[in-house]
């Protein structure tokens, strides 16, 4: 009797856990599609950008749904790189400017900005985040990522 009650808990545990699965499947499914539709609406207003004589912009975008917050992420990118000055002349090293955004899909909430700058020599500082949520700067790609890691991962 005792073997039988072990086996019957056991097969209901592992039922429990794939239903467990497959809606975290669904969640993260949903979270997608959510996320793919915010970033193709830019709330908040953002501009078309596209490749042009002097550079390019790329935006782009990933989301997680986060199962122990039980919320929807969105982590937006926008990099711009330069290869000529304003006056048309060839810089001998491009500059690249990122910025980047941790949000909440449904709330529209923002947890954070990070902004990253490449190959401007002692013009600007070369990371500046803020961390709304913490309501803190960081002072390094490392800090930005650690900060970014655990609604992204988890």
């Amino acid at each position: 009797m005792a073997f039988f009650l072990l086996i019957s808990i056991n097969c209901v545990s592992a039922a429990q856990d794939k239903l467990d699965q497959k809606t975290l499947y669904a969640l993260s499914r949903q979270c997608g599609k959510q996320a793919e539709e915010h970033f193709e609406n830019c709330p908040g207003g953002c501009q078309d950008y596209a490749r042009n004589a002097k550079g390019e912009a790329v935006r782009s975008y990933r989301s997680h749904f986060n199962s122990k917050l039980y919320k929807c992420f969105i982590l937006e990118s926008l990099s711009i790189s330069e290869f000529q000055d304003a006056n048309g002349v060839k810089l001998e090293k491009p500059v690249r400017f990122t910025n980047e955004q941790l949000e909440d899909v449904n709330e529209n909430k923002v947890y954070g900005w990070g902004w990253f700058y490449e190959g401007i020599d002692a013009v600007m500082p070369p990371i500046s985040c803020i961390e709304t949520e913490l309501n803190k700067e960081c002072h390094s790609r490392s800090e930005w990522e650690a900060f970014i890691k655990p609604y992204m991962e988890e």
